[in-house]
């Protein structure tokens, strides 16, 4: 405990800056920040590439005492480098990549300030190259090894399955020793507890999504449309997207033919789908509240991924009826028929969104029990009281 607060002292390290939040990462980010920003005094430490001016702006105005240490990105130079990376081309761009030996000691100094490091995910922990890491929390909100099994599974090439392959490998190694690197581990889900091993020393702290100022209603729709909302130059989103137009958007275009499918969210040249008839890119929307409304269902057709779906909770905070894989609503607890629709065949699939777009009452009891859902597990609100408890029962721990 400092001498200056009768509150222990918490840095919050983070590889990626939340403000204005523009995909789950950031949600996430941004709202436990929050949650320990309410109860004790908070350093955010942001520890990566070169940032965009007016995200460091943005975060400033959530967090006053922000700190920035930029690294460089991982380059692919040689041609050994680059051999390397055509088969491990995720792993990693800047994660490797050590903070400068000035920025470590100044880490370090700040450190002595704090009772508690946070860290969220293992690569600002890894750049300022940490090795005492008794008083710290990591976030694994993604498990990265669960992401790249699943792929394998989908993978038609022999050169993605040895790439994939390589990956659940060495994700699997950085995330089991985190058990025994870090004080705590945090995960998004019981799944992902249990895939840790169900240690004493992993908690749970679900995804959730902002709650909206008032309740929300249901709307008529105006015409048949179907909607997704996710940055789609995420593999999971983009090869879930691209089974999705060739699979099963046919089907439901011979069905009924002028459907349209909005496309909300940043996209670059490999996850653009405007060749797609019926397809709209819509681009990054600041408030997607009045696209909501007009859908009469978003989809969430993920073959592969890991964590939980922030878009998901977003739909249920907008009324909106939702239709996913398996895969696309892992770690939520809901169930198939009461707060959204679970399919993983194609022609379910199909068929599912052909009924939504029909039966417009069927939506809307779904969106109905998906935000009473919502309110009772999913709302920061809630979470950030538990969040508090595990705070305040560890950080006065003496064996923390």
């Amino acid at each position: 405990m400092t001498e200056s607060s009768n509150k222990p002292r918490i840095l919050y390290v983070s590889s990626t800056l939340p403000c204005p939040p523009m995909q789950g990462s950031h949600h996430r980010i941004l709202n436990i920040g929050r949650q320990l920003q309410k109860r004790f005094p908070l350093t955010v430490l942001y520890v990566g590439p070169q940032p965009e001016k007016s995200r460091i702006e943005a975060t400033q105005k959530e967090f006053e005492n922000l700190t920035v240490m930029t690294i460089q990105q991982w380059r692919v130079s040689d041609r050994l480098s680059k051999w390397r990376h055509w088969f491990q081309f995720h792993y990693p761009w800047h994660h490797s990549s050590s903070a400068s030996r000035s920025d470590i000691n100044r880490c370090n100094q700040i450190l002595e300030d704090h009772d508690l490091v946070w860290f969220h995910t293992l690569d600002p922990a890894d750049s300022l190259k940490f090795k005492d890491f008794r008083n710290s929390v990591v976030d694994l909100d993604d498990l990265n090894q669960v992401k790249y099994r699943l792929k394998l599974t989908v993978d038609k090439s022999l050169r993605l399955k040895i790439a994939d392959h390589l990956l659940v490998y060495k994700w699997k190694r950085r995330e089991q020793k985190a058990i025994q690197r870090f004080g705590k581990i945090i995960v998004c889900s019981e799944e992902d507890k249990a895939f840790l091993g169900n240690s004493d020393r992993i908690f749970v702290v679900p995804n959730g999504f902002e709650k909206p100022g008032e309740e929300p209603l249901w709307k008529p729709k105006k015409r048949p449309c179907l909607g997704f909302i996710g940055y789609l130059g995420y593999t999971p989103n983009r090869d879930g997207m691209r089974w999705f137009a060739e699979r099963i958007w046919p089907r439901i275009r011979k069905e009924i033919p002028d459907t349209e499918m909005h496309l909300v969210g940043r996209y670059d040249s490999k996850s653009n789908f405007s060749h797609v008839e019926g397809f709209k890119h819509l681009g990054f929307v600041e408030d997607p509240a009045d696209e909501f409304s007009e859908w009469s269902a978003m989809i969430v057709p993920l073959q592969f991924g890991g964590g939980t779906r922030v878009k998901i909770l977003e739909a249920f905070t907008k009324m909106c009826p939702v239709i996913s894989t398996t895969v696309g609503c892992h770690g939520l607890k809901v169930k198939d028929n009461n707060e959204l629709i679970i399919r993983d065949d194609e022609d379910g699939f199909a068929q599912q969104c052909i009924r939504m777009i029909k039966n417009p009452q069927v939506g809307q009891h779904l969106a109905a029990s998906a935000w009473l859902t919502y309110n009772e597990l999913y709302s920061w609100d809630v979470i950030g009281n538990r969040l508090i408890d595990f705070l305040d029962l560890q950080v006065n721990k003496a064996d923390f």
